[in-house]
């Protein structure tokens, strides 16, 4: 066998620069707003998807969504994370006896793209309908059943006795 012989350098350069990232909203998609179907027609469909605030305020001015919606959507667009998928806004036909949770699952079999549920409404009957439906979708196999991924729900609850569900993204 041949000898080789060579040189070897102890000292490896590695050059790593750190800076600030900016923001991604990749893995965000679209939040979905609950709301009234007798103050947000939506143009007389089900769901309705705003990309910008400039368009949320034209449906506005054409009567489809209330100045309460638009005020939630604002947030939204507020937000230093805006959603690269804007935000999806889904109506509740309360006067014609619809639960939100039915609203809920009537709105994934039209659009289930979205990762975040907010509905308008204190009601503990609404809070608790919702989270049930919530945790349906955290359940992994429920989720697969239904066909829908998992999804995140926030309340906001006139009594501390409300139970309010969780649910993983």
């Amino acid at each position: 066998m041949t000898a080789l012989n060579g040189t070897f350098n102890p000292d490896v350069v590695t050059s790593i620069s750190l800076g600030s990232l900016a923001p991604t909203t990749d893995a965000i998609g679209r939040c979905l707003l609950i709301v009234p179907k007798a103050t947000n027609g939506l143009n007389s469909q089900r769901t309705a998807s705003y990309l910008t605030y400039a368009e949320a305020l034209a449906a506005k001015t054409a009567g489809y969504i209330s100045a309460a919606t638009l005020k939630g959507i604002g947030v939204v667009f507020s937000q230093l994370n805006v959603p690269a998928q804007g935000v999806l806004v889904g109506n509740v036909d309360l006067v014609g006896s619809e639960t939100y949770a039915e609203a809920l699952l009537a709105i994934i079999a039209e659009d289930p793209d979205f990762f975040l549920v907010v509905i308008n409404s204190r009601s503990s009957t609404d809070i608790e309908g919702v989270s049930a439906q919530v945790e349906i979708l955290n359940d992994k196999a429920a989720a697969a059943d239904a066909g829908v991924p998992y999804k995140l729900c926030f309340f906001e609850a006139q009594s501390a006795d409300t139970k309010i569900g969780r649910a993983h993204v």
